[in-house]
């Protein structure tokens, strides 16, 4: 069989109106529900107002239809990130600008509604 990952709409998902998403988990239930793009559909729809809403209902949609599990983390137009998870742990990780010139955040985790790391990383050119 074709995993998730190369199939539109399930493993990753981009809309240049919307945002883009990539997610991970239980190939057979991702694909049955396009949950790239169901995730992108409630963002869009502004059912949802963030990224990490969308995630996590699409997730529930998911587990509901299908009984899978999975992961999903995406970046809205507006460049604000999201992600939820189903599964017991779920490695994450979010680079965004500083607050000066050079400046980089680093952020990422791997256990729900936990940071495990942030960092502030300079960049000399």
């Amino acid at each position: 069989r074709v995993g998730d990952s190369p199939l539109v709409g399930s493993g990753a998902y981009a809309d240049s109106e919307v945002g883009a998403v990539s997610c991970t988990g239980h190939g057979e239930s991702i694909m049955k529900v396009l949950l790239a793009r169901e995730v992108l559909t409630l963002r869009q729809l502004e059912r949802c107002t963030d990224m990490s809403t969308a995630c996590k209902l699409a997730l529930e949609k998911m587990r509901t239809r299908t009984g899978g599990a999975g992961g999903a983390i995406g970046i809205d137009k507006t460049g604000s990130l999201g992600y939820a998870f189903t599964t017991e742990r779920m490695a994450w990780a979010s680079i965004e600008p500083g607050k000066t010139a050079g400046e980089f955040v680093l952020r990422g985790g791997i256990e729900t509604d936990s940071l495990a790391f942030e960092e502030i990383v300079h960049v000399e050119k």
